[in-house]
């Protein structure tokens, strides 16, 4: 079965390092607008169109499902390091079938709009 993830996580800054390494691209950030999330002011580069979702909407946001079903994976387990940690969220990751993942994620307006 085919990897989802075929390397180590890799910390990304979308507001600075991906639009100046692909400037030509137009970026569409999803932001759910929790509290959690917010900032008085975000310097937005040209080529990143942040899409502001209504708030309390998870459905529109299919990664949460994804998380959901991860978080129930880790229930009651403790580990011993953050590395610890992490190496198993890479592996459950890593384990997720395409079809797991699409299950998960794939609401219907999703697929509606993919099916062009």
């Amino acid at each position: 079965m085919p990897s989802l993830i075929s390397m180590p996580p890799v910390s990304i800054d979308l507001s600075s390092n991906l639009p100046v390494h692909f400037p030509i691209l137009s970026i569409w950030k999803q932001l759910d607008q929790a509290s959690a999330h917010a900032a008085l002011e975000v310097d937005w580069p040209e080529n990143v169109v942040p899409l502001f979702q209504p708030s309390h909407s998870p459905e529109l946001n299919p990664i949460e499902r994804l998380w959901q079903d991860l978080r129930k994976r880790f229930q009651g387990k403790n580990f011993a390091s953050l590395k610890q940690l992490q190496q198993a969220v890479f592996d459950e990751l890593n384990a997720l079938s395409t079809q797991t993942v699409a299950s998960l994620t794939g609401y219907s307006f999703i697929l509606d709009a993919l099916a062009i």
